[in-house]
C-alpha cells in the first residue's frame, strides 16, 4: 500500500509541468492575498470568483485573468471540490467577459522575421568561427522554417524547469541532400511525450 501511494502522488504530480506548476502557484498566492486584503473568505464561491476577476482585471490584462482561475482551480481542488464548478458559474464566466471588453487591449506584436532578415543574420556571421554563433544561426533557421517555439530548441535558465524529456538530442539528427530532420520528443503540445520527426528541407 505505501509504495502505491508513493506512486499515487508521482503521478499527481506530473498531471501538469512544473513551469505551469509554478505559474499556478503565482495565481494562488494572487487570490489569497485578494481575499485578506479584502477581508473575503478563501473559499472560491462564484461571488469571491467574480470580484477577483474584476480586481485582477484592473491590473493585469484579462486574457491573462483565464489563466489565474485556471491556476486557482487546480491548486484549490483538493480542498474545494465545488472550485471548477463555481469557475463555470455563469456569473463568472459573464464577469471575465466584460471584463475582456472593459479592459481589452490589442495584442501587441513584434514584425514577424522576413527572409531578408535571415540574410542579413548569416551574412552577419558567415566569417565568425564561434560555435556559439553557428548555433545561435543554425536555431534561427530551424525555429523559423519549421514553425518551432523558442522552448522547443533551448532549454530553460531555470534548473528547475529543465526537462530532459523533452530535449532534441544529436544522435536523432539526418541529414541529405534534401533536407535536415531530428526527433522532437516532446513539447507543449504533446502531453503524453509521443513526439514528433521534424523536416527540414
Amino acid at each position: 500500500m505505501e509504495r502505491f501511494i508513493y506512486e499515487h502522488s508521482v503521478a499527481l504530480g506530473q498531471s501538469i509541468a512544473t513551469n505551469t506548476w509554478n505559474s499556478y502557484g503565482s495565481a494562488l498566492n494572487s487570490y489569497l492575498e485578494f481575499v485578506h486584503l479584502h477581508h473575503l473568505d478563501p473559499e472560491p464561491t462564484p461571488d469571491t470568483l467574480s470580484f477577483f476577476t474584476v480586481y485582477m482585471s484592473k491590473h493585469i490584462k484579462p486574457s491573462s485573468v483565464a489563466s489565474y482561475l485556471s491556476g486557482i482551480c487546480q491548486q484549490l481542488e483538493p480542498f474545494f471540490p465545488n472550485v471548477r464548478t463555481n469557475r463555470n458559474s455563469p456569473l463568472v464566466c459573464r464577469t471575465l467577459l466584460g471584463c475582456k471588453r472593459l479592459y481589452g487591449s490589442p495584442t501587441i506584436r513584434k514584425r514577424a522575421l522576413t527572409l531578408n532578415d535571415l540574410q542579413h543574420v548569416i551574412s552577419h556571421y558567415e566569417d565568425s568561427t564561434l560555435h556559439d554563433d553557428y548555433l545561435f544561426v543554425s536555431m534561427l533557421l530551424t525555429g523559423f522554417f519549421a514553425l518551432m517555439r523558442l522552448g522547443e530548441l533551448t532549454d530553460s535558465d531555470t534548473f528547475t524547469l529543465r526537462d530532459p524529456r523533452k530535449r532534441i538530442r544529436r544522435l536523432s539528427v539526418r541529414v541529405s541532400d534534401e533536407n535536415y530532420s531530428f526527433f522532437l520528443p516532446g513539447h507543449k503540445g504533446d502531453k503524453f511525450f509521443e513526439g514528433n520527426t521534424i523536416i527540414v528541407p
